[in-house]
């Protein structure tokens, strides 16, 4: 009885004193992988204008609401124009004036030509010269007709193009302020998303690549590509804008928010592991279970901010990774409770 109760007694000691961590293992295998870069961005368009007044003064009239289609040309917004109107009429009368004066000029200038040496050549050149003065005059004030008129003008805005009215600022009887933003306008059937990618990874990016758009309020996903790289980075957000076509252009706002997914890279087998595998404290590097024990060991990676991330050296298929690294140290004798195969990012 006694030696039974030994060997029960050591039993019981050495199940409770196994102190090995436990951790949670992954066997890499090579698969097919897409190297993805998902930004958040805006739709846009390529027509698209802040419209601002020129001149200070009353709304007299405005003829579209938000939302209205409108066309090149059309007159959007009047503000009240009697000052500049008068002015029109002024200088329309100056010049009537004006060129009855230059008929009568030329009147005197043709009856003293014809009547030659009948008149003194002073005469003469008097008739020649008022004959000149008259029609510099008309010059003149045709200018100042055409300065009114354009002056006038401004007291309308017009579209500068076909589109979709975004935004109208101004209502019928409030005052506005020269150089003021009254009228947001848009053409909906050149819409783009932009995005803004972080330098370290706009070399990744070219025209060409495909990329799925998701828009705000929307369940679908939709098919576009790459279409203009700026060549200059935004030194205040250290990002480059990027512009993204749609294969085909849905009907949308500007300014919607847009998750676009880039396909940067594809590989049909590569190897990849989970970014929470990574020691942090040791550099790119990972534990192998090896005969039980965690081994420390450095790899190279493509660092790209996704949930994986892909191998490049260091590895082979068929290891096995430990999943949760903190405070596992290197050579530690180890249990594990899991395995799964691996994944693609």
């Amino acid at each position: 009885m006694v030696l039974t109760f030994a060997a029960a007694t050591g039993i019981y000691f050495a199940h409770f004193s196994d102190n090995r961590p436990i951790v949670s293992v992954e066997r890499v295998a090579p698969a097919p992988t897409d190297r993805v870069l998902i930004v958040s961005g805006r739709t846009r368009s390529e027509l698209e204008a802040d419209l601002r007044t020129a001149v200070s003064g009353t709304v007299a009239t405005a003829v579209a609401r938000e939302g209205a289609r409108i066309k090149a040309d059309q007159v959007l917004i009047e503000l009240d124009a009697e000052p500049a109107q008068l002015n029109v009429r002024e200088a329309q009368a100056a010049l009537d004036s004006a060129v009855v004066s230059r008929q009568r000029a030329q009147e005197d200038f043709d009856r003293a030509r014809a009547l030659g040496t009948a008149i003194s050549q002073v005469e003469r050149t008097r008739a020649a010269e008022a004959l000149a003065a008259a029609k510099l005059e008309v010059q003149r004030l045709s200018a100042a007709l055409e300065r009114a008129k354009i002056a006038l003008s401004d007291y309308r805005i017009v579209a500068p193009f076909s589109g979709t009215l975004l935004d109208r600022l101004v209502e019928p009887g409030e005052f506005t302020q020269a150089g003021s933003v009254v009228l947001r306008i848009a053409d909906l059937s050149h819409l783009y998303a932009e995005i803004e990618v972080d330098e370290d990874y706009s070399a990744s990016l070219q025209a060409g690549q495909k990329a799925l758009i998701r828009l705000a309020g929307r369940d679908d996903t939709l098919p576009g590509r790459v279409s203009l790289i700026e060549p200059e980075v935004n030194t205040t957000t250290g990002a480059v804008p990027v512009r993204i076509a749609f294969d085909q252009i849905p009907i949308a706002p500007t300014g919607l928010t847009a998750i676009v997914n880039v396909v940067t890279a594809s590989s049909e087998a590569a190897l990849t592991v989970p970014r929470t595998a990574l020691v942090a404290r040791a550099g790119p590097a990972v534990f192998k279970l090896r005969d039980g024990k965690a081994v420390l060991t450095p790899i190279k990676i493509v660092d790209w901010p996704a949930d994986r991330v892909e191998v490049k050296e260091g590895l082979r298929a068929g290891d096995l990774i430990i999943l949760n690294p903190e405070k596992i140290t290197d050579g530690e004798a180890v249990k594990t409770t899991s395995q799964s195969a691996g994944k693609g990012p």
